[in-house]
């Protein structure tokens, strides 16, 4: 006797009409429900990659704040040697300048401040008994004066990233990224530090530069940003920021300074476009 292939089906008591009922409604209702749970995982993970993009770039500009908590002023050049100067084709020797690494560029502009040295850095003091560092060609005074604070000098910047070219603006295809260096003047004329304390800060020079004057590597703040730009205030309240300020006779120095803007831009790939995010922040002098 001839079994059909059908014969498991019927002693379960299904027809094979009601099978391909049943196989049909589940399909639909397969790419009813993971249709739409795989768009929204779609926009949730696109929104997470934002979410994160935003908290990173807004921590970096918290962690300038911070940096620059006790800055004394905002200077628009920087005179020092190579290889701690601003980068000119393959070295870096050339003077700071507030305008951006390498000219005029309104959208990656450089930040340059002076923060005292002092005997401990900001993370590694929770008790917050740091000392500022003094130093003197003669003799230390009992009490010391600002005239022989030593003073050190952060700078931030943006560089092309190691395969991009410095030549091309930044973007998708020619990342930058956001440095910041630490500059701490050497001694000289036979001065010496009073009071048994030397700076905790450390002079860093870029990566890949080797020197005796390097101590460590310039801080990678973020990578893949976009633009860097910063404007300069008379005071900390006012709106207005000062007039033609990165030209060659601004109405006010920077120097004179009180407040400034940072605001960034960092690159996001979002559905496989390219986009940005922006984030500002007001940063004001204490003195």
């Amino acid at each position: 006797m001839r079994v059909s292939s059908l014969s498991p089906i019927k002693e379960k008591g299904f027809t094979i009409v009601e099978v391909i009922v049943v196989l049909t409604v589940v399909g639909i209702l397969t790419s009813l429900v993971l249709g739409p749970i795989g768009d929204f995982y779609q926009a949730n993970t696109v929104s997470l990659g934002r979410a994160t993009k935003e908290s990173d770039i807004r921590g970096v500009l918290r962690q300038i704040e911070k940096d620059l908590t006790n800055n004394k002023n905002f200077s628009d050049a920087y005179t020092v040697a190579a290889p701690l100067g601003a980068k000119v084709g393959s070295t870096w020797g050339a003077n700071w300048s507030y305008n951006g690494m390498g000219g005029n560029y309104p959208e990656r502009r450089v930040l340059i401040a002076s923060v005292p040295a002092t005997s401990a850095l900001p993370n590694n003091d929770p008790t917050n008994s740091r000392y500022p560092i003094f130093a003197t060609t003669g003799t230390c005074p009992t009490e010391p004066t600002a005239s022989l604070a030593t003073n050190v000098a952060i700078i931030y910047y943006m560089a092309p990233a190691p395969t991009s070219s410095a030549s091309q603006p930044p973007s998708q295809n020619n990342p930058y990224n956001l440095y910041r260096r630490t500059i701490v003047p050497e001694l000289t004329g036979g001065a010496t530090y009073c009071y048994g304390r030397t700076p905790a800060q450390k002079t860093t020079c870029a990566p890949g530069v080797t020197n005796t004057v390097c101590r460590g590597i310039d801080a990678l703040l973020v990578s893949d940003i976009r633009s860097f730009e910063v404007d300069y205030y008379l005071s900390q309240d006012i709106a207005t920021t000062i007039n033609g300020a990165y030209t060659v006779t601004p109405a006010n120095p920077i120097t004179d300074a009180k407040a400034i803007r940072i605001t960034a831009k960092t690159g996001q790939i979002v559905n496989g476009a390219a986009s940005t995010i922006e984030a500002s922040i007001r940063i004001s002098r204490t003195y």
